[in-house]
């Protein structure tokens, strides 16, 4: 299979280039602006824009890399043969939510991050409109919070940062909120699966199975590390995103990676 990816040198799409190439598909890297050649097989749309700090209002430049890219990106299948279209969208923007969140649930992601997520949500409607309308094959990927070796930004480095170089580490530091954490590997692996899988269609939650609170998620670190980390204080319980209900991808056999395994395999890369 001749497979494209955008976003190839990212956190999740370079991973997903390793496992097409593995799995002995030949793949092209499309850097921006995207032009598709005529025989491409299948897109994996893994490139997004994601601003330094999800608080910044960086609506225009979310909207415009974002949703209109990935309509424009659509456009162009239009003219090619291309026969499937994956999209990595965001799991986190359902309405928060403490139940599980199915991919039937409402979205609306207002309490975190709402102008990259509401960037991603307009791409998944562009998506979801072409399933409809063209003849590609079309599915898309909602992520929880992912993470893994090669995470440059968010929760997980700014903790293990101060874990690492024994710096205080507060409450409001470690919040009190769930998290759904999903390893990068099993999004990479679900992208390849559903780009060469010809059964596979429409939307798929990729979590990891359940959500933890932040506070847990620090003292796992902390001792994966070997560091102190003793914070009694608490703080109010902070809306959040919900937690995925992953009951359709593990129909096709999606397994997500036990947490503390996979947190280990990100503290052994800080380390390489």
């Amino acid at each position: 299979m001749n497979c494209a990816i955008t976003g190839a040198t990212g956190f999740v799409g370079s991973l997903v280039k390793t496992k097409m190439i593995d799995a002995g598909h030949y793949v092209t890297s499309l850097p921006r602006p995207w032009h598709l050649g005529s025989n491409i097989d299948a897109l994996v749309h893994c490139a997004a824009y994601v601003p330094p700090s999800h608080e910044s209002s960086e609506a225009q430049k979310c909207l415009t890399d974002n949703s209109i890219a990935t309509l424009q990106l659509l456009e162009q299948t239009q003219s090619t043969k291309l026969k499937v279209f994956v999209y990595i969208s965001a799991g986190l923007i359902y309405k928060f939510s403490s139940n599980h969140a199915s991919e039937e649930a409402p979205v609306f992601p207002s309490n975190r991050a709402p102008y990259y997520l509401a960037s991603k949500l307009v791409g998944d409607i562009f998506v979801d409109h072409f399933r409809h309308s063209s003849k590609m094959r079309v599915v898309t990927l909602r992520p929880s919070s992912v993470y893994g070796p090669g995470m440059k930004q968010g929760f997980l480095p700014r903790i293990t940062a101060k874990l690492k170089n024994d710096e205080p580490i507060s409450p409001e530091d470690v919040g009190n909120y769930p998290l759904d954490l999903v390893h990068v590997d099993d999004v990479a692996g679900m992208a390849v699966k559903v780009a060469t899988d010809s059964t596979t269609y429409g939307i798929y939650n990729i979590g990891g199975g359940a959500a933890r609170p932040t506070s847990v998620i620090v003292k796992l670190l902390a001792e994966l590390m070997g560091k102190k980390y003793n914070c009694t204080a608490s703080i109010p319980v902070q809306a959040s995103h919900a937690p995925l209900d992953i009951s359709r991808a593990q129909n096709i056999g999606y397994r997500p990676t036990r947490l503390l395994d996979g947190l280990k395999s990100y503290v052994e890369s800080l380390n390489d």
